[in-house]
């Protein structure tokens, strides 16, 4: 257990990594204040469009914040990591979940000399086990397909059934690949 007076951000791309290093975070008494997303000058997101990261800020009940990240970039990051810190910032939470062609967690190093903590909640932990958990532990029932090493889910509420022909769809067109398994989850205690 963290101390929950303890100032953290979580550093936010509005993909799952970060969603569900969000969600431990808090699971573990961190008090998360804020989402951060560093940018460059002119951000133009292709896959994580800001606009679609300031609602799952709001989603979250949390702020969101961009810190502008210029070249040189170490440099950069340092000085968007200095203001967290003379903001009130004591600990960073990332998604990070493993080393990047063997480079070690770069947001650590940057963080380090600054003395602000980095929590990874996720590192080493294999990506779609926890997620298949973390759904099914909050109640929601799981139909999901791997290929390739890559989860390609439909998530849904036992209420909402509309996902069913796609879903069978998705599944006949992934049954040809050799590597393709699909699995359920549903709630504990659930029959359906």
């Amino acid at each position: 257990m963290h101390p929950s007076h303890i100032s953290a951000a979580v550093l936010w791309t509005g993909g799952k990594d970060c969603s569900l290093a969000l969600h431990e975070a808090r699971a573990a008494g961190l008090d998360v204040r804020e989402l951060v997303t560093f940018v460059p000058r002119e951000p133009d997101f292709l896959a994580h469009p800001l606009p679609v990261l300031e609602l799952q800020a709001r989603a979250a009940r949390l702020p969101h914040r961009r810190l502008v990240v210029d070249e040189p970039f170490r440099e950069g990051y340092d000085r968007a990591l200095r203001t967290l810190r003379d903001e009130g910032v004591r600990v960073l939470v990332t998604g990070d979940i493993a080393e990047v062609a063997g480079h070690p967690n770069f947001i650590r190093e940057c963080a380090e000399p600054l003395d602000l903590r980095v929590e990874t909640p996720l590192w080493g932990r294999e990506r779609s086990a926890l997620l298949a958990r973390l759904l099914a532990e909050a109640g929601v029932r799981v139909a999901a397909f791997r290929v390739l090493g890559q989860v390609h889910g439909f998530y849904r509420h036992r209420e909402y059934d509309a996902t069913e022909p796609t879903i069978s769809a998705v599944a006949a067109y992934l049954a040809g690949a050799a590597t393709t398994y699909d699995w359920v989850l549903t709630p504990r205690g659930s029959t359906a």
